[in-house]
């Protein structure tokens, strides 16, 4: 695996000019402080651009000159691996399922974990009575 981002979104299929785009699209040519911002940028609800905002959905707040404040949805761009579907989407199609493992788990613990913990608590004694007895 590649340890450049573009060259493994591009696959064997890379040039020195497709490699500049991508690097330039994404920022991938930038400083990682300033990728950790746009990053930031990107899933706060407030964002601030210079010019025009790509999201899909966005209300402009305030605009002035090359400033552009806008009210938006989280946007986690599109996949690396899954050419242009957008994360949010795989999130959105892989929550349900997490939702059910999730419950699932929670009621297994609350009716099969608590009574055995109980039960073990009240039978420690008897138990440990017994264990002692033996090996002495």
């Amino acid at each position: 695996m590649p340890a450049d981002p573009a060259k493994m979104m591009l696959g064997n299929r890379d040039n020195a000019k497709q490699l500049k785009l991508i690097n330039e699209k994404y920022h991938f040519n930038e400083p990682t402080y300033k990728q950790y911002l746009y990053y930031l940028n990107d899933l706060s609800p407030l964002s601030i651009h210079s010019n025009p905002p790509v999201y899909e959905s966005y209300m402009t707040i305030l605009k002035k000159d090359n400033f552009f404040l806008v009210l938006k949805t989280p946007y986690l761009r599109t996949s690396f691996y899954q050419k242009n579907i957008l994360v949010s989407s795989l999130i959105a199609s892989a929550f349900p399922n997490t939702m059910i493992l999730a419950l699932s788990s929670i009621l297994f613990a609350l009716f099969i974990g608590v009574p055995l913990g109980i039960l073990a608590a009240f039978f420690k004694d008897k138990f440990l009575d017994r264990f002692t007895s033996f090996f002495s």
